[in-house]
């Protein structure tokens, strides 16, 4: 998108024509009132239609499981939040410490 462009038409647009939605699981978008209300719903209504495939991606522990999208088979391999496994690997690593 480019800077001056209407976001919620480009974002709208997308939704309405992507074959694979990934959803970004974090507690912002869980919170967030537009998500909810437009991204969620319709990448649902599109995948109960057959019209897209949509992927849950957990990105930060939050409980998910009220959600409309809880059925559906999430990435990482177990729902384990993107962000855990990166700070694992990275302590494995020694590049972060463990009190992080």
């Amino acid at each position: 998108m480019l800077p001056g462009e209407e976001w919620d038409y480009q974002i709208n647009d997308n939704l309405n024509t992507a074959d694979i939605i990934l959803l970004l699981i974090s507690s912002d978008f869980l919170f967030s009132k537009y998500c909810w209300d437009v991204e969620v719903k319709k990448a649902i209504e599109r995948h109960h239609a057959g019209e897209a495939c949509v992927i849950p991606v957990i990105l930060r522990s939050v409980d998910w499981s009220g959600a409309p999208f809880a059925k559906l088979q999430a990435l990482p391999k177990n729902a384990e939040p993107v962000v855990s496994r990166r700070r694992s690997s990275l302590r494995r690593r020694g590049m972060v410490s463990s009190s992080e």
